[in-house]
């Protein structure tokens, strides 16, 4: 009797120690260390054209330019020194009387030397290596700042380029750990033009190169999305949406973010991973994480500027996370670092969506997201294989949104804000189905998420209801 007492206390104590493992080993694996503090010496510079230095004048102090120039010794062309026009006198916010009148013309040194762009991500499949043409998309800096009177400003020629259908938004060269001063990124931006070329951009360029007073559309992949298939599913996409409604003009952005699973033997497949609870719970926190990128690119947009989120999978956690921290919430305990918004007006569709059903309630998880939402549609598909082990991912948790939609609890705790929540079945036309090609794929839905979509040029968002 005692043997067999042992034996079960030995089997309890290790199904504990198991389920402890599988609850915190996510979480030991997204921590992230503490940071070092880093001793700086001097101010740094960065120098072109010049030879390598000896270990010993490598530590000597530099103070002067001339000192800098006595230690290094150019092998280009000196920079060279072009006198300013009298008629365009260097602005200044005060008139000092003690200057003398026959003061010489100030003297400027400008050193030409082109400047070769940072490489950007790889390429998109199908394209050669990316190389930034002189197109329309390049933007004519001001001169607001110079004096008006006797300054010629050159007109620039006008430059002719293929018109551009989309953009396509990368976070993947960002930090995907939280840190405790916050979050920013400097998105990678290709658009994508008429005659099918891509064309990497600057994140300034991609704002400034909006159609004004037509809505932009943000679709946010879900997981095991790989970088080859982000053009594929962006044109299926885009002609999916321009279909459902081609008299309106619109401004679409596909959002990708590093969505492979980390130990899945096939990347992309989340059939092949043999740890499919630390797959989702490490990509669940990226996706979490992403909605602070997905809030400043929201951010960034003109204020009159109206915008709809397509969040699949777990790309819709990320579009909650960023509506709920534009709704002044937080997200593992932090905030957003530039608390700005502009208060555009954002209607929502969530296809597959990879969240708890009751985490848009208020008080829940992302409580505040229905706040800065105008409507919110729900595409539900109640045989969804991928989510139906989606309560299995830690013990206790909820039933995927996709799956059973808003319950009639969550009716109750959403209150007045239920007006605000639509549903449609997709279920005879997804199936099994998860991916997000089975939802581009069908005009039907297109035509159903149109109000959404494009506002008010598509008619009421009520139709969406069922």
């Amino acid at each position: 009797m005692t043997l067999t007492q042992s034996r079960i206390t030995a089997w309890i104590a290790c199904f504990c120690v198991a389920l402890a493992t599988l609850i915190w080993l996510p979480k030991l694996l997204g921590a992230e260390p503490a940071p070092q503090p880093r001793r700086i010496n001097r101010p740094h510079a960065v120098l072109l054209n010049i030879q390598a230095l000896p270990e010993e004048v490598i530590h000597q102090e530099v103070s002067t330019p001339s000192e800098l120039e006595a230690l290094i010794p150019f092998d280009g062309e000196r920079a060279k020194e072009v006198e300013a026009p009298e008629a365009a006198p260097l602005p200044s916010l005060e008139a000092d009387e003690d200057l003398e009148e026959d003061a010489p013309a100030p003297r400027l040194n400008l050193k030409l030397t082109p400047v070769e762009l940072l490489p950007l991500e790889e390429a998109l499949p199908g394209q050669p290596t990316p190389v930034r043409p002189q197109s329309s998309l390049k933007i004519v800096p001001q001169l607001e700042a110079l004096p008006s009177e006797g300054v010629t400003v050159p007109q620039a020629a006008p430059v002719v380029g293929p018109a551009v259908k989309y953009w396509i938004v990368s976070s993947r060269c960002c930090p995907q750990k939280q840190h405790k001063c916050g979050v920013d990124c400097r998105f990678v931006c290709h658009a994508i033009t008429e005659d099918c070329q891509n064309v990497p951009v600057e994140y300034e360029q991609m704002l400034a190169s909006q159609i004004p007073g037509a809505p932009t559309c943000v679709l946010v992949h879900g997981s095991f999305t790989r970088l080859q298939d982000v053009w594929p599913d962006a044109d299926c996409t885009y002609n999916w949406l321009r279909n459902a409604c081609p008299q309106t003009p619109i401004n679409f952005i596909y959002y990708t973010w590093p969505s492979e699973g980390p130990f899945a033997i096939l990347p992309h497949n989340y059939l092949t991973t043999p740890v499919p609870n630390l797959d989702f719970g490490i990509l669940g926190h990226r996706a979490e994480l992403n909605g602070f990128y997905v809030a400043d690119l929201i951010g960034a947009l003109p204020p009159t500027t109206t915008v709809s989120l397509i969040g699949h999978s777990l790309g819709a956690r990320a579009v909650a996370s960023a509506l709920h921290l534009l709704g002044g919430g937080s997200v593992r305990g932090r905030t957003r670092w530039n608390p700005t918004d502009a208060g555009h007006r954002i209607r929502v569709v969530l296809a597959a969506a990879a969240i708890e059903h009751d985490w848009l309630n208020p008080g829940e998880r992302f409580g505040c997201a229905l706040a800065r939402a105008e409507c919110l549609l729900n595409l539900r598909n109640e045989c969804d294989l991928a989510l139906s082990i989606y309560p299995l991912r830690r013990p206790f948790s909820s039933r995927a949104l996709a799956r059973t939609g808003f319950t009639r609890k969550d009716h109750r705790e959403l209150g007045e804000r239920l007006v605000q929540v639509s549903e449609v079945d997709v279920t005879p036309l997804i199936g099994k189905a998860h991916g997000w090609p089975s939802y581009c794929g069908q005009p039907s839905i297109a035509s159903v998420i149109a109000p959404y979509v494009f506002f008010e040029s598509a008619g009421d968002p009520s139709l969406g209801q069922p």
